[in-house]
């Protein structure tokens, strides 16, 4: 590929239209139009188009797959991207999706796909979000072919490539490795070195691996220009660093990334979405709580609040407001004040009242307040509205309730309907672990 036509590429954005969604057709031709929840009819048409297959596989319940719907994948300045993918979204919470669950597995939502429609064999899994014109350069890479030139920056590009195809197929340690040997390889001015930073720093937190990832973020993230891919080598680094043992000597180097997560948080020209920025707020948080640092931890709870009381205030409609319910409501209870969250979770209950995120939210605040008749209705309601793995935290949810009424034996009876219902379900992620720790919840009542 050309320096002229990867210029000419990093300038698109990608533009996918929400609002016309299909079921088994797009219904534009000049915007990107998803195949909703038919996974197998979007793989045909990728394989009968000769096109690799984008899925992005999300949930109702994640704050940052309905960001990237609200604000990314609708973005309107360019949709020349649209021809090179097949696009598809796969509910992952739905029975129908139970197949492509079995076929590609996840821990982090949304996971986005790309997939080699003729193999069926995963080419990017990407975890978590991108701005756009990020997104725009992401999906580039899918499409480099392994170059002749034996620059530096052409060999960096190829082991960056085989570190992605490792990670689509969850062979974390290879990945590792690759993302390393792309940096080793990689001249200090490479425009893709950001990318490799950040997904190693990734799967070293995947790994468990903390002190190498709290390592590379505070060696690496002053040479990662602005945008997502620094803020999330800073987000991992904290995160890692939070792990290390308190007498490790690699914690002296932490108060550095604070600094900077501090300044990325504040400064409204870094160009990362609210979303991303509202995680790494939570996470400053999380770092001083875990270094006895209340009083900072409550003063910057407060400024995550108020930023996100901001951004839902200007949202342009209900769907881009209600993105933020549930980090506001973090940032509530990150300062001890969750019954600010019960305004804005009845506005969300009346503007979707088919859905269950607004009613087990207002249950989680309302059992946090002692108001626990009200909790356990609320947590009813979003019984009556949830589907798919979902429904397992909503039943656990109920069963705190319970217990918290000193009810033990409808406790019981609630966890057992989920330990049945967990069983007869794929479940992606964590699900399998939280069906873990509802039979040992059951078998001690």
């Amino acid at each position: 590929m050309t320096a002229r036509r990867l210029r000419a590429f990093l300038a698109l954005v990608v533009v996918v239209s929400l609002g016309c969604r299909a079921k088994a057709k797009p219904t534009s031709h000049t915007e990107l139009s998803f195949i909703e929840d038919d996974y197998d009819g979007a793989l045909r048409r990728a394989r009968a188009e000769k096109r690799p297959l984008f899925v992005d596989a999300w949930a109702p319940w994640c704050h940052t797959c309905l960001s990237m719907k609200a604000y990314v994948f609708n973005d309107p300045l360019l949709v020349p991207i649209a021809s090179q993918f097949v696009w598809a979204a796969v509910d992952t919470e739905k029975k129908t999706s139970e197949g492509f669950l079995r076929k590609f597995a996840m821990q982090n939502w949304p996971t986005l796909w790309v997939i080699d429609s003729a193999t069926e064999k995963p080419i990017l899994k990407w975890a978590g979000s991108a701005t756009a014109s990020e997104l725009a350069m992401l999906l580039e890479s899918v499409t480099l072919q392994r170059s002749s030139d034996s620059s530096k920056a052409a060999e960096a590009a190829a082991s960056w490539l085989r570190g992605n195809r490792e990670a689509a197929e969850d062979r974390r340690d290879a990945a590792i490795v690759e993302y390393q040997n792309a940096l080793a390889r990689a001249p200090s001015n490479w425009s893709g070195r950001g990318r490799v930073v950040e997904a190693l720093a990734l799967q070293l937190q995947a790994s468990e691996r903390s002190a190498e990832c709290s390592e590379l973020a505070v060696r690496e993230w002053p040479k990662v220009p602005p945008g997502t891919s620094r803020l999330n080598v800073v987000l991992s680094g904290l995160g890692c660093g939070d792990a290390l043992p308190k007498d490790a000597p690699l914690r002296n180097e932490l108060p550095a990334l604070v600094r900077e997560a501090t300044r990325i948080v504040t400064s409204p020209a870094e160009p990362v979405l609210a979303d991303d920025r509202s995680s790494l707020f939570e996470q400053l948080v999380l770092s001083h709580r875990s270094n006895g640092n209340e009083p900072e931890a409550l003063a910057i709870g407060r400024a995550w609040g108020r930023f996100l009381e901001n951004e839902a205030a200007r949202a342009a409609n209900p769907i881009a407001r209600a993105v933020f319910d549930s980090h506001r409501l973090l940032a509530y209870e990150a300062i001890r004040e969750p019954q600010k969250a019960i305004p804005m979770l009845e506005q969300s209950a009346r503007d979707f009242p088919d859905d269950y995120n607004a009613p087990i939210r207002l249950a989680k605040v309302y059992l946090d307040l002692g108001r626990l008749d009200e909790a356990l209705a609320a947590s009813r309601r979003a019984e009556a509205k949830v589907y798919g793995p979902r429904t397992l935290r909503v039943l656990s949810m109920q069963a705190d309730i319970l217990l918290a009424m000193e009810r033990p034996d409808e406790a019981k009876q609630v966890l057992l309907r989920a330990v049945s219902l967990g069983e007869k379900l794929e479940l992606p992620g964590g699900y399998r672990q939280l069906l873990d720790q509802l039979r040992r919840r059951t078998a001690g009542l």
